[in-house]
């Protein structure tokens, strides 16, 4: 057992998945930090460097998993909301633009 799980994921899983994870890592970056209990998936990713506790322990790791569902859920939806807020607006931009002849 290594004390790093990024290097303890290499060996028993494999370079892709470990591909996929450093993947993973830094693309939740920018919505995990909007999110103040995203922040613990960061630290778990962070955690993980020096420590090899999460990978001992699967619902630890499904936990994360869950935050990072939950990240990508949320900003879908903040987005769909955006796009329908923005939808609404524009038939009132066009009414109170004035007709130019």
């Amino acid at each position: 057992m290594t004390h790093n799980d990024w290097a303890q994921w290499d060996v028993e899983d494999g370079v892709l998945v470990t591909a996929a994870l450093l993947a993973m890592a830094p693309a939740s970056l920018p919505a995990a930090i909007r999110s103040i209990w995203g922040v613990g998936v960061i630290a778990v990713f962070l955690h993980a460097i020096v420590d090899a506790s999460d990978a001992a322990r699967p619902a630890l790791t499904d936990v994360v998993f869950v935050f990072l569902g939950a990240i990508v859920a949320s900003q879908r939806s903040r987005a769909a909301i955006n796009a329908a807020d923005a939808a609404k607006q524009a038939p009132d931009a066009a009414k109170q633009a004035p007709a130019r002849t």
